[in-house]
């Protein structure tokens, strides 16, 4: 049985032309334990998607479909009842911890925030907790951190001091929505490495949000790929690495940077840019920018699997 199970999702915003789709008919199960990758674009509604299964979209925003987790609906769940899941079944790192921290709260406090309430209850005790968890993502002398403000850390605590927000309820879950992107190489490994060796010693899941392909094939088991809202192709990480079928997939890999290209060597490219949500049709949003395009391609894709008329040949 999946831990998250997501089903039809579609989100949706006003606009003065009418309600304008972010997602449309988003799939997705994440197994216990296990790393499922979300990638594509800027834009392509991996960040709203998630946004939507926690729960934090503004008002204005229409969610339908199902998230399932644990069996339980997300979506239909009670406000009230969804404060309560986040943190203890599925928690979330976002992407800027120098914006998603409160700059003018001491880093033990908002970790102490983030415990339940049964270890909050007496103050040394949160206290000794909250250190524990510093201690566990790998931040030395813990009990003097906790009185230092978000400005004084450098960046990669900062991340490491998001995740151990995010494991103070012991969540099942975790949502890590491009957790390297404002990191130098060398700190972008030692997250990577702290979330492996986190998913091996307690065996959450995470559902990693992401546009580094890099990042991608060295942390996740599957991968779905993303585009213009929809899902346009899910596949184990090694054989989408190996054989993509949708020729957004094949574009993405393509670019993926590569040593010994020599100078005169460019980087593969997409032509083109997404469309707008205003932009967006029934067919294959992706047919301006793809070197297969044919007349069919203006009608909807495939609703099943690789979401491309010529998925066979473009896996050739």
């Amino acid at each position: 049985m999946a831990l998250l199970d997501v089903r039809g999702l579609r989100v949706e915003f006003a606009s003065r032309s009418g309600p304008l789709a972010a997602v449309e008919g988003l799939d997705l199960a994440v197994a216990p334990g296990e790393t499922l990758a979300l990638v594509g674009e800027s834009g392509s509604g991996k960040s709203v998607a998630s946004m939507a299964v926690m729960g934090l979209l503004p008002a204005t925003a229409r969610v339908s479909g199902q998230a399932l987790f644990e069996g339980e609906d997300l979506i239909a769940m009670p406000p009230a009842e969804l404060r309560r899941r986040r943190g203890s079944g599925i928690a979330m790192v976002f992407q800027e911890p120098m914006t998603s921290l409160n700059p003018v709260l001491t880093i033990g406090r908002q970790l102490i925030e983030a415990l339940p309430r049964v270890e909050r209850a007496s103050r040394a005790a949160a206290r000794g907790r909250a250190a524990e968890l510093l201690a566990s993502v790998g931040i030395t002398a813990p009990e003097s951190r906790l009185d230092e403000f978000p400005h004084q850390l450098s960046g990669g605590m900062r991340q490491r001091v998001m995740i151990a927000i995010a494991l103070a309820g012991r969540p099942r879950l975790i949502i890590a929505d491009e957790p390297t992107t404002a990191l130098d190489v060398t700190v972008q490994a030692q997250i990577v490495a702290l979330l492996q060796s986190l998913q091996r010693d307690t065996g959450i899941a995470i559902l990693l949000i992401s546009h580094d392909l890099a990042l991608v094939r060295q942390m996740a088991g599957r991968v779905a790929v993303m585009y213009a809202g929809r899902k346009v192709e899910e596949a184990a990480a090694a054989a989408l690495f190996d054989r993509p079928g949708h020729p957004y997939s094949a574009g993405l890999i393509a670019a993926i940077p590569r040593l010994g290209g020599g100078r005169e060597a460019r980087l593969a490219e997409i032509p083109g840019a997404a469309p707008s949500l205003a932009e967006r049709g029934p067919g294959c949003n992706f047919a301006p920018r793809c070197p297969m395009a044919a007349e069919v391609c203006a009608t909807p894709p495939p609703a099943t699997g690789i979401a491309c008329h010529f998925r066979t040949e473009a896996a050739a």
